[in-house]
């Protein structure tokens, strides 16, 4: 994925082209949000993309991030952190926004 941000200019996200990503166990989820999506930038959570339509092996690892307007603390807010994540990271960050993690590092 290529992000791309300078001073004065858009951001964008450029998403990459499956055949380009060495994806493993994550392929059948990436298909499936690919589909959910169509043309858009993503899909509409709990419309479109529905967590309990993916393998329930495959939950815990999944993050879920909202993008906030702009002027909000933290900009993007986890919808839903895996518990595969509090596992190996140590703490929670569903309904926190960056700003809200444990570490600066996670953020900064």
């Amino acid at each position: 994925m290529t992000v791309s941000h300078s001073p004065g200019a858009a951001r964008f996200l450029e998403i990459p082209d499956i055949a380009e990503i060495a994806l493993g166990a994550a392929q059948d989820v990436f298909y499936y949000w690919t589909r959910a999506r169509g043309a858009a930038f993503a899909p509409a959570c709990n419309l479109a993309f529905k967590l309990t339509d993916l393998p329930s092996a495959d939950i815990p690892g999944i993050t879920i991030v909202y993008v906030l307007p702009l002027g909000n603390p933290g900009l993007y807010r986890y919808r839903y952190w895996g518990t595969g994540h509090t596992s190996q990271k140590g703490y929670e960050m569903t309904g926190k926004t960056l700003t809200d993690a444990p570490s600066p590092a996670i953020w900064e």
